[in-house]
């Protein structure tokens, strides 16, 4: 009789941040369907944010395919993704993803700046013009 052992949660969220690391799509495709989660971390930093703020656009896409939470937080900063994008001028990949983020969350609920403070702090004014045409909070307090 033979006994398969099924690789272990650990074993299989190692194998997926080594995978995002390397922008390996295929074996990113393979763990997340095995059972690997994607809110797994880097460093503290969400996968999803790994990849944003490294500018790795087709891990994202493919995290966005396969399920993943859009509006995962980066916990010490309250760094979305919505943030990242404003903040890098991705303006193409923010029009694309900005209908599967919660935008009221985005907004309300950061510590600290939100992505439209944001992109005017960045002279992103293109971005800036279509975060508030997607009709997003403007009232906003900055942490300082």
């Amino acid at each position: 009789m033979t006994i398969i052992i099924s690789e272990s949660l650990v074993e299989k969220i190692t194998k997926l941040k080594k995978a995002v690391k390397e922008s390996n799509i295929e074996d990113i495709v393979t763990l997340v369907k095995a059972g690997a989660p994607t809110d797994a971390e880097i460093g503290a930093v969400p996968m999803l944010l790994y990849a944003a703020q490294r500018e790795m656009w087709d891990v994202v896409e493919e995290f966005f395919i396969l399920g993943a939470d859009m509006d995962i937080k980066y916990n010490i900063l309250d760094w979305t993704l919505i943030h990242q994008l404003a903040s890098s001028g991705q303006d193409e990949k923010l029009e694309n993803y900005l209908p599967f983020i919660n935008n009221k969350n985005q907004i309300e609920k950061s510590k600290g700046r939100n992505a439209l403070m944001i992109a005017i702090l960045s002279d992103k004014r293109s971005t800036f013009d279509i975060l508030k045409e997607a009709n997003l909070e403007i009232r906003c307090t900055d942490k300082d």
